[in-house]
């Protein structure tokens, strides 16, 4: 989409809003809206710049709609996020609005450093049922308002990689060939292997508290001997995030990757019509099992009645359907949650790809929620794939740490 032409869409989505609200000066004040960026070790100026991309778009549009309304925006890792939040609670300066994943935004509502909202019924009829479903609390009031869809796709190099495959299997003989595989060792960022390899039933049954079977073991063990096994293939390469994948690709020390969507902007940039886009590949086991990122709208616990009334409000206008189908044509790297707004996917590969990894990323959804980020399993997890790939533990020691490590306390 041309500047010109997006800057004359926006003017008549404002000018189609304001003439719904009667008034475009109602609201004034100053809010602190908090960024949690995901699957990072540093902040770099790029990474901010990318990742602030869309709040940063959203925010000039509801300050155009509100001349008196002014948004400041911060940025964390989102590792840190939980802690820099308590530390500015305590001081009476926390932010207003944070924008975090709903794993997070939970972990923040748990701990009284964000409170929980309930919807009018105008703004929760126009969400569709899994965004709710994942941002609802055990009392029926939500950890957030759910905003957009992040999917885990595969992005790869046109030039070296012409189509991509669609099972793993197909995956390890293109390496042979001479495509350069990255994998990230973030169990959240591998899980996407599981389900091809039949892993993914007894993850869901341990996750969900039932008893841990013989069979259990099994689909864990084929997973990890799988995981150690691809490490002897020349062409295979162990990274330890998500990040360090992204810059593989861009500097063409790899060829195929899987990222979520959020990289895609900075890929295009880097790569132009190289990048290729396709859903993650399956296998014997099933499809692939990637993670969705759902990025949600959590609100402060400081906030003044006027921040509250502002920060609300900047949130209902991001997912208003003008709004929500703006972002996702414009972008092409993020799915809408409101269900009025479905993704044209006939007319972009890219959206298809996201849609089915969207679909699929639904049956892991247990799995982020319990091992947030942060949470120190996730450090334990990551130390057990990484001595396993590299031969200092055995696969059935690796299934004993990972179970150790996601079973809950007294689970038989």
């Amino acid at each position: 989409m041309s500047p010109a032409l997006r800057s004359g869409l926006v003017a008549a989505l404002l000018l189609a809003l304001v003439g719904c609200s009667g008034r475009s000066d109602g609201l004034s004040g100053r809010i602190q809206l908090a960024v949690g960026v995901s699957g990072i070790d540093q902040l770099s100026y790029e990474l901010i710049e990318e990742r602030t991309d869309q709040v940063n778009q959203l925010v000039r549009d509801f300050e155009e709609l509100h001349p008196r309304v002014k948004v400041n925006v911060t940025v964390f890792r989102e590792q840190d996020v939980v802690n820099e939040v308590r530390r500015r609670n305590s001081t009476g300066l926390g932010p207003d609005l944070l924008f975090v994943t709903g794993t997070v935004a939970h972990n923040l509502v748990q701990r009284h450093q964000a409170r929980s909202v309930r919807l009018p019924q105008a703004v929760s009829q126009q969400l569709d049922e899994s965004s709710l479903a994942t941002a609802k609390l055990p009392d029926g009031r939500l950890a957030g308002l759910p905003v957009l869809q992040e999917p885990q796709v595969a992005c790869f190099d046109r030039r070296r990689l012409s189509s991509p495959p669609d099972t793993l299997q197909g995956l390890l003989e293109s390496s042979e060939t001479g495509t350069e595989i990255g994998l990230a060792l973030d169990p959240v960022d591998i899980y996407w292997t599981a389900g091809p390899l039949g892993a993914n039933q007894a993850f869901g049954a341990i996750l969900a508290g039932q008893p841990i079977t013989a069979a259990h073991r099994q689909q864990i063990r084929f997973w990890m001997t799988w995981l150690q096994s691809a490490n002897e293939l020349q062409r295979v390469n162990y990274f330890a995030n998500e990040e360090q994948l992204v810059q593989g690709l861009i500097h063409q020390r790899l060829d195929w990757i899987p990222c979520h969507s959020t990289n895609m902007l900075r890929l295009r940039k880097k790569l132009g019509k190289r990048l290729g886009v396709s859903a993650l590949p399956g296998d014997f086991g099933g499809p692939a099992t990637p993670t969705t990122r759902q990025r949600v709208w959590a609100f402060g616990v400081n906030s003044s009645p006027n921040q509250r009334q502002i920060s609300e409000s900047f949130a209902t206008f991001t997912v208003n359907p003008l709004i929500q189908r703006n972002l996702t044509l414009r972008t092409e790297q993020m799915l809408p949650v409101n269900r009025f707004v479905p993704p044209p996917v006939a007319s972009s590969s890219v959206l298809q790809a996201l849609v089915t990894a969207e679909q699929e990323g639904r049956l892991t959804e247990r799995l982020s929620q319990s091992i947030p980020s942060g949470d120190p399993r996730r450090k334990e997890l990551v130390r057990s794939l990484m001595r396993l790939v590299f031969g200092d533990i055995t696969p059935d020691q690796a299934t004993d740490q990972v179970i150790r490590a996601i079973r809950r306390p007294g689970q038989p």
